[in-house]
């Protein structure tokens, strides 16, 4: 296959076997668009130490569609180009996203609160099986039998990040303290004032 300017060989080759034969065009670092069927994709390529994230991210979009169909792009690849770069190469549906009105607004917590309750571990457990990243920082996740337990490890894993940084002192100082005060045994709409 011809190289095409601005893409990269392995995504490429990963579009090409997801749309045989097709010309496309980059519109940007992350916005491929097929000539042939006008499909636009946004695709990705890391670094090594980047795997764990991408792979992550493709698995908690696919939880995500199953549990709520239409509320996030469709997954075509996600993988480690194991011939040349040995790097994770991501590529989904591109989404144009913009600045919300109220409607949409309203309609996108609707999806959200069905997401979440549809997507419950079937045990009724939560958390998540595979580590995820908030940005850079690595989400441990797991299995807890609370929602607060969930939530203080969380919290943590993100509190350690900054605290490794070294620069976030008295933001970690209060989100600890709102980790101790309100993670275990209380539950977050105390937190947020809605038992008033």
């Amino acid at each position: 296959m011809p190289f095409q300017s601005g893409i990269p060989h392995p995504i490429l080759n990963a579009l090409a076997r997801i749309e045989p034969d097709a010309k496309f065009v980059s519109h940007g670092s992350t916005h491929v668009q097929s000539l042939s069927s006008n499909q636009s994709y946004y695709v990705k390529m890391g670094r090594e130490r980047d795997i764990e994230q991408y792979f992550g991210e493709a698995e908690s979009l696919r939880v995500m569609a199953t549990a709520c169909p239409g509320i996030c792009p469709h997954i075509f690849e996600c993988f480690v180009d194991e011939e040349a770069t040995k790097r994770p190469v991501f590529i989904s549906e591109y989404k144009s996203l913009g600045p919300l009105n109220k409607r949409s607004a309203v309609e996108l917590g609707s999806l959200l609160a069905e997401m979440h309750e549809k997507g419950r571990n079937p045990t009724g457990q939560f958390g998540f099986a595979i580590p995820t990243y908030c940005g850079a920082s690595r989400m441990r996740n797991g299995w807890e039998n609370t929602w607060e337990k969930t939530f203080d490890k969380m919290m943590g894993d993100l509190l350690k990040c900054l605290e490794d940084v070294g620069e976030f002192e008295e933001l970690c100082r209060k989100g600890n303290q709102i980790r101790h005060k309100y993670a275990f045994g209380l539950t977050l709409s105390v937190f947020y004032g809605y038992d008033k």
